[in-house]
Formats: C-alpha cells, sequence, structure tokens
C-alpha cells in the first residue's frame, strides 16, 4: 500500500501541507505524504531523526503517524516547493517571452521530479524556486515554472533573448544578496 509513496509529486505535497504546520515541517525536516482513512503519513530523514522527534512532531499533531523514510537531502530539496507555493500566482516579477497557459500539473511527468515535458512543444520546463536558477534556465533559452511565494508561473525564456556578448542588469529581479547574470 505504501511502496507508491514517494516525494515526486509536488501537486500533492503542497496539498498535504495542510496537516502538518510548516513549522514543524521545517524545524523536525519532516513531509506530509498521505492522508487516508484519517491515517497521516510522513516522511522523515533516514538518519539524523530519533523517537524524540518523533514523539514531539506526534504530541504536537495530538496523533500517532505512519513514517517512511526518505534520504534528509530529499526532503529538503521539496520543502520550499511543499510549502512555497499557493494555488494561484498573484504576481511575479520575473517577465516572460511567452507565459505558457499550461500549468506544472498539465505538464508530462518525467524520471527527474523537477523536469516535465510539454506535449505542445515538445520541451522540458524546469521547475525552479530560486533566483540562480530561473537565471541559468534563462540563459540557456528553457523553459521554466517558477515557484514563488504567491504561486506558480509557467514561461518560455525569462526577461529577453540573452546575447553572449552583452551583459544584463537583473538587479531588480533577483535578490540583493545574489550576484547579477553576466
Amino acid at each position: 500500500m505504501q511502496s507508491d509513496m514517494n516525494l515526486n509529486d509536488i501537486a500533492k505535497l503542497m496539498e498535504m501541507t495542510e496537516h502538518l504546520p510548516e513549522a514543524v515541517a521545517r524545524e523536525r525536516k519532516v513531509l506530509a505524504i498521505d492522508f487516508k482513512d484519517d491515517t497521516l503519513t510522513l516522511a522523515r530523514p533516514e538518519s539524523e531523526f530519533t523517537d524524540y522527534d518523533r514523539k514531539c512532531v506526534e504530541f504536537i499533531l495530538s496523533r500517532s503517524v505512519n513514517w517512511r523514510s526518505f534520504p534528509v537531502q530529499e526532503i529538503e530539496r521539496v520543502m520550499d516547493y511543499a510549502y512555497g507555493t499557493v494555488s494561484e500566482i498573484t504576481d511575479c516579477s520575473w517577465k516572460f517571452k511567452f507565459e505558457c497557459p499550461k500549468t506544472w500539473d498539465e505538464l508530462e511527468v518525467t524520471s527527474d521530479n523537477m523536469v516535465r515535458q510539454c506535449a505542445s512543444c515538445s520541451k522540458p520546463v524546469f521547475l525552479c524556486s530560486k533566483d540562480e536558477e530561473i537565471v541559468q534556465h534563462a540563459k540557456a533559452g528553457d523553459c521554466v515554472c517558477i515557484v514563488t511565494k504567491f504561486g506558480m508561473a509557467t514561461g518560455d525564456v525569462i526577461l529577453q533573448e540573452f546575447d553572449e556578448g552583452v551583459a544584463i542588469d537583473f538587479s531588480d529581479c533577483i535578490d540583493s544578496d545574489s550576484e547579477n547574470a553576466d
């Protein structure tokens, strides 16, 4: 029954956040991955997760929990995607050459849970939550799905087409501690 549970379904992880407060998830590095028949299943780190951690989470949730072990890097990698979004985008400072009408959930799943395939244009779409990732994919001319605190936006080639000989100023789009793209 639990063999199909994984951390690849970002949309499901986002839905599951209602069962686990974000502060608990981030502090203990756990994620809600399933809720069936009033039973909550949480992903926990394979190592560095103690019986005390388990008891704390179960006490806070006022329930016993089914636990599944995952590498801590996998849990940390999807944590921002699970808790960093809401269902609709209301504002995105990135500018797209083409804003795709498809949502992440409408794209075809691939073996890499951070990449989906668009059936319309046959291009891969990369899931990004950090400015550095967005800049990297934009320079390569990749399609991206951007996760922000406001939601998700899908589009093709951010800001402008990239000319290798021209420096681009991203200062209005990137956090002040990030470097400007060349």
